[in-house]
């Protein structure tokens, strides 16, 4: 692997450790940065944060996520994650996610998201907060 595909692999992990913590470190994303979620919306990294704020304060220990599969090309990676936390409510949350992260001169310009997305609609009572 080249090292500019293993440093954008860093970021990339480093950006789904911050999920845990409830806080992005936004010095990894270029500053008009979009987190896009397919549940059809693309947020600006301002709006993203309020939406993990929400979800962060839901789950007991945060949004952790275990990355499994990892591909890097050029200005992209892609990473098979899974999610499995206690929520606040006493339920969990257990989660597959796809994510296409892609690079622009080594910091993070658009994250794009695939989940189950009925899991995460049920799990954390979200609906107006997505409008």
């Amino acid at each position: 692997m080249t090292p500019q595909r293993q440093a954008n692999v860093d970021q990339a992990l480093g950006m789904l450790a911050e999920l845990a913590t409830g806080q992005l470190n936004r010095s990894r994303f270029v500053e008009d940065a979009s987190w896009w979620s397919n549940m059809g919306q693309s947020f600006s990294l301002d709006a993203f944060q309020g939406l993990l704020d929400m979800l962060h304060a839901a789950t007991i220990g945060g949004l952790v996520t275990q990355a499994g599969q990892i591909i890097a090309q050029d200005d992209l990676v892609v990473i098979e994650a899974t999610s499995d936390v206690p929520l606040v409510s006493g339920g969990r949350y257990a989660n597959r996610y796809l994510f296409l992260i892609h690079f622009d001169g080594g910091l993070i310009r658009q994250v794009r998201e695939y989940n189950d997305t009925a899991h995460v609609i049920q799990s954390f009572g979200l609906g107006s907060e997505l409008d």
